[in-house]
């Protein structure tokens, strides 16, 4: 598991998505644009896939959005300081890209490409929705 942020050991993220609150999901990205910008530093040889888990989660209503094979493509972005982090600012219009939602139930597994554009589904269930995710380095 990676250590993004650099305090010392691997780091796994929990997201808490309140029914109704567009304000809990952060944009469309790629994690690659934060690797890019300088959050962490892969090790020569190694890849990055990213785990996103399920834990409690409604299927359809609530969830993870993807752009299939996003990760295929090249979308323009710079980095802009925020909340004390240079976090990517894409320059290319996503909005009207392909966005689909995992039907994922709780235990379910996402595994994906670090290039793929992605976000979390604005919860229109009826409980918060929680998700843990991480990245690995792979061979």
């Amino acid at each position: 598991i990676t250590d993004e942020e650099e305090v010392g050991h691997g780091q796994i993220y929990w997201r808490l998505v309140r029914p109704n609150e567009e304000s809990d999901l952060g944009p469309l990205h790629a994690d690659r644009w934060f690797w890019d910008l300088g959050h962490g530093h892969t090790p020569l040889g190694k890849r990055r896939v990213k785990v996103w888990i399920a834990v409690i989660s409604e299927p359809g209503r609530n969830g993870l959005q993807v752009v299939p094979d996003s990760h295929n493509r090249e979308f323009r972005y710079h980095g802009e300081m925020r909340d004390g982090f240079v976090k990517p600012v894409p320059d290319d219009e996503l909005s009207d890209l392909d966005l689909q939602l995992l039907d994922l139930p709780p235990g379910g597994v996402a595994v994906f490409h670090d290039g793929l554009i992605h976000s979390g589904a604005v919860n229109r269930g009826q409980e918060m929705r929680v998700s843990a995710e991480f990245t690995l380095f792979i061979d």
